[in-house]
């Protein structure tokens, strides 16, 4: 069924590597809305909620260096929005097959975006810029513009900052969120959301 949904933020948690000390997942979330406006809201709410003294130092909200108190807060504030819709990937790094970071990334993003794609009349998509260079940005976008087609559906895809852009940091806290319960088995903060998420795909090959 397709719903109204036209604007999607998305970021990932976790890490690319392969080292002993790597995180086992990484997770790719979508927090999707009727506007921007309702994201960029949750985060000025949000914001207030911190003590002056440190929010004038506080370029964005971080979730791995919020207060529990402040990410509670601005969870449950997703939860509580009535137009909010979560759309997640998750890659188990030990059984999923990819040779490279951009293939990781590429099996990530992709996967939560066409979820996302296929809830929505059409979908303009943010994405945290894990890529910096231009080139790579649009060779990202052509190859998943490309595995879209099927859908037949109108799609933008941009990066951005995470400081420029308020509703990749909610992104990042669902993000957080979905990483804590995965890969550490803390469903604390997933569960503030838990009815939100419309897609949680488990990537394992």
């Amino acid at each position: 069924m397709h719903t109204t949904i036209t604007y999607a933020a998305f970021d990932e948690s976790g890490d690319t590597g392969n080292a002993d000390k790597s995180s086992r997942f990484i997770v790719v979330a979508g927090v999707a809305c009727n506007r921007f406006e309702t994201l960029n809201q949750i985060v000025l709410r949000t914001r207030k909620d911190i003590h002056h003294k440190k929010r004038d130092s506080l370029p964005e909200l971080k979730a791995f260096i919020a207060e529990p108190r402040i990410t509670k807060k601005l969870l449950t504030r997703i939860a509580e929005a009535p137009d909010t819709q979560i759309f997640a990937s998750i890659v188990d790094k030990r059984k999923a097959s990819f040779e490279t970071s951009n293939d990781l990334y590429y099996l990530a993003y992709s996967t939560a975006i066409r979820a996302a794609l296929q809830h929505a009349a059409s979908l303009n998509a943010v994405l945290d810029m894990f890529y910096t260079r231009h080139h790579q940005q649009a060779q990202f976008t052509d190859k998943l513009l490309k595995s879209l087609t099927d859908l037949n559906k109108p799609i933008a895809v941009t990066f951005d900052r995470s400081h420029n852009n308020r509703s990749l940091q909610i992104a990042d806290f669902v993000a957080w969120s979905i990483f804590q319960h995965v890969e550490h088995g803390n469903s604390l903060y997933q569960d503030i959301i838990a009815h939100k998420i419309v897609s949680a795909q488990t990537i394992t090959r």
